[in-house]
């Protein structure tokens, strides 16, 4: 572990180094070549990831609301995650949440997107989304399913009546004793882009 505490250190005085990159010191980054492995230094954190890594990949096992998490895809590209949302636990879901930082410049207005839901079993739902709304200063993005998918397929995310900002205060937190978690689709070693979330992840009662 001490290898990796001095690596990780290197790797923060690299980045700080190459914070200069453009300026009259880029030299003294090739200077140091001939000291640094720089392909050992990423192999060795991808290392100290893996082994500190204690996130789950979404599977048959997983909680059912996870279902809920989709492939947001922007012109065939994977951009992000999107989610199926609504006021009411038993209707269907016409909505679809996700972050504007997704979207590069206005291509919302004219970029072809999908998104595409992999139930536990396997099955697999793709719909084609239209923006409703798309703020960047707060970045979200609610965008509308080109039809509904039904309740009885995928069980959405009920809508909080409190804000992020009210979960994360310390006040709340201690009075409600939440577990709280992210989930998404996430790079994996060896896996690709897959659905991640923490290994306490539980739901509400």
């Amino acid at each position: 572990m001490a290898r990796y505490l001095k690596i990780l250190v290197v790797i923060v005085v690299l980045s700080a180094t190459q914070g200069y990159a453009n300026s009259e010191d880029i030299a003294r980054i090739h200077d140091l070549n001939p000291i640094l492995d720089r392909e050992e230094i990423i192999k060795l954190a991808s290392k100290v990831k893996q082994e500190t890594d204690t996130r789950q990949i979404y599977g048959a096992d997983s909680p059912e609301f996870l279902e809920t998490y989709g492939k947001l895809m922007i012109n065939g590209t994977l951009r992000g995650t999107g989610n199926v949302v609504v006021h009411n636990e038993r209707a269907n879901s016409v909505i679809v949440t996700t972050a504007a930082h997704c979207f590069h410049g206005d291509e919302a207005e004219t970029a072809q997107i999908t998104i595409e839901f992999t139930k536990r079993n396997g099955t697999m739902i793709q719909r084609a989304l239209t923006p409703y709304k798309i703020n960047a200063e707060d970045d979200y993005a609610i965008l509308k399913l080109d039809r509904p998918i039904a309740n009885s397929l995928i069980k959405p995310l009920l809508i909080a009546d409190y804000a992020y900002d009210e979960v994360m205060d310390t006040d709340y937190y201690t009075m409600n004793p939440y577990s709280i978690t992210y989930a998404g689709y996430n790079a994996v070693p060896a896996r690709g882009m897959a659905v991640t979330t923490s290994p306490t992840i539980k739901t509400a009662a």
